[in-house]
This record gives structure tokens, C-alpha cells and sequence, in this order.
């Protein structure tokens, strides 16, 4: 007869590491992005390196969780895996991006004045556009990873990668918002925050719709995934809490000119955005369930 089983061996460790990936790559891409534009240099400068620290710390994690230091290498040592495996793929963009990532925003810092390149141009205007591509990776490819694992509908998924990449992009505007807390942001910058924010909301819950009915839709298996991911936690944490009232609240601050206001809507908006992409990693780590068949 046929058994559905849920996953046991990804936990956690794992669920952190999918949300500060994406959550640091999109910090990062995001404060390239104004540094760009000449918009909040403060904010951009201080949020260029938040990015990859935060993808370090959660590589480090997701390294501590593996355990075995000879498989830990094979992720960059084994030519053979980088042909076949997303893992170790993955492995090479992570650590491509802090790489760049780093380049990029430590001469920005009084205790790297010493290092022969300028962030705003040359060699340091190009590390980071490298590390702007690889920060559109890095979201990414644990869905890839998870995607390949075709026994299991929840993330043997098309939409997973793009639900991945908006969720990551989301929490990246978040924590900039959070930031915004401290430095020195005026009305139009916060307002430009939001609007980021807010088109990303919405993006990720349309993603989000989609992603749950292509589950529902791919059999028994898949259909226990998906009332899984629609357990009481996952509509009112992920998609009210963590999507629809950051909507909310991200266009009350737009119609809003007081420097003060706009700032504590950010904030609570933030706040339940960063949330709400734990609570979706989780889900989807948590909802990955396989049809197996056994005999009595």
C-alpha cells in the first residue's frame, strides 16, 4: 500500500540558511541599487556589507548543520559535481558573492581605507556588479536544489525558484527599511523603500496563489503538501501577517509626508515581512512530502 511521508532530514539549519541567503542577497542588490541611483548613500553604504555578512553567517550554518568536513569540501573541490549538482553550484555563487560583496563595500569603511580600490569606480564599481548578478542567484538556486528531487511535488516545482527569488528580494527591502531606523533617510527615500517594498508584496503573494495550486494540483502526494502549506501558520503568518498587512501598511505610508510616521510604517511593515519569509522557508522545507509504497 502507499505511505506519505514527510521529509526528515532538512530542518532548521537549513530553513535558516534559505532565508538569510536570500534575505542578505537582496539586502545587498538593493543597496547597489540606490548607491546607483545616488539615493540614501548612507543606507546603500551600510547595507552593501550587511548583505554579505549575512550570506557568510548563514553559510557557516548551513556548514556547521552538514557536519563531515570531507563532504563539506567536496561542495568546492569536486569539478565532477559542479557539472551535476545545484548544491555545489550553489556553493560557488555563495561564495562568489561574499567574495565580491565584501570587495565591494569594505573600502567604504574607515578600516579598509588601505585597500588599493575605490567602491565607486574601477575595480570596485566592478566587484560590485559582480556581486549584483550573483545576489540574483543566490535566492534562486535552493530552489533549483530543491527542484530536483522530483518525488516530492512541493518542491519538485517551476515556480519555486521565482517564489524564492521575490521572498528573498522582499526581506532584502525589510531589512534596508530597519536600517532606515538609524541613518539619515529623508521622506523620499523611505517613500521609494516602500514602493519597492510594496511591489514585491505583491509580486509574492501572486507567486505565492500560484505556487500553492500548481502543489495542490500534482496529485495525492501533492495535495497533502499542499494542506501542509495551508495550515493555520502558513495563511495567517506567511500570507496575512507576513504579505497582506505590510501591503497595508506600505501604502498608507506612501499617501503619508510626516518623516516620523513614514518611518514607524516601514519599520512594522519590515518587521512582519522578515517574519513571514522565515515562516515561508520553514513551510516549504516543512511541506516537502514523498509517496512511498510498502508492503504490509
Amino acid at each position: 500500500m502507499t505511505e506519505i511521508k514527510g521529509q526528515k532530514h532538512w530542518g532548521w539549519m537549513v530553513v535558516l540558511d534559505l532565508f538569510l541567503a536570500g534575505l542578505g542577497a537582496g539586502t545587498f542588490l538593493f543597496s547597489f541599487v540606490l548607491d546607483r541611483l545616488g539615493e540614501c548613500p548612507e543606507l546603500a553604504r551600510i547595507g552593501t556589507l550587511i548583505g554579505p555578512v549575512v550570506v557568510l553567517l548563514g553559510s557557516v550554518l548551513l556548514l556547521l548543520d552538514l557536519g563531515e568536513g570531507g563532504h563539506v569540501l567536496r561542495l568546492w573541490f569536486h569539478p565532477a559535481a559542479l557539472r551535476t549538482s545545484w548544491i555545489t553550484r550553489g556553493a560557488w555563487l555563495q561564495t562568489g558573492f561574499i567574495i565580491f560583496g565584501f570587495a565591494h563595500a569594505l573600502p567604504r569603511f574607515a578600516g579598509f581605507a588601505w585597500l588599493p580600490w575605490d567602491a565607486s569606480g574601477g575595480l570596485g564599481l566592478a566587484f560590485g556588479w559582480a556581486a549584483a548578478v550573483l545576489a540574483l542567484t543566490v535566492p534562486v538556486y535552493p530552489g533549483m536544489v530543491l527542484g530536483v528531487i522530483r518525488s516530492i511535488p512541493a518542491w519538485n516545482n517551476a515556480a519555486l525558484p521565482v517564489l524564492f527569488l521575490f521572498a528573498g528580494l522582499n526581506t532584502g527591502i525589510a531589512v534596508l527599511q530597519l536600517v532606515a531606523l538609524g541613518v539619515t533617510v529623508d521622506v523620499a527615500g523611505l517613500h521609494l523603500l516602500a514602493i519597492a517594498g510594496l511591489v514585491l508584496s505583491v509580486l509574492l503573494l501572486l507567486t505565492l496563489a500560484a505556487y500553492v495550486e500548481i502543489v495542490r494540483h500534482t496529485g495525492t502526494t501533492g495535495r497533502a503538501s499542499a494542506r501542509l502549506l495551508t495550515s493555520g501558520v502558513f495563511v495567517w503568518g506567511v500570507a496575512v501577517a507576513g504579505l497582506v498587512l505590510p501591503i497595508v501598511l506600505l501604502a498608507v505610508s506612501l499617501a503619508s509626508t510626516g518623516l516620523a510616521q513614514v518611518r514607524v510604517l516601514g519599520a512594522v511593515s519590515a518587521v512582519l515581512v522578515l517574519a513571514g519569509g522565515l515562516l515561508l522557508r520553514h513551510a516549504v522545507v516543512t511541506s516537502g512530502v514523498r509517496m512511498t509504497v510498502r508492503s504490509d
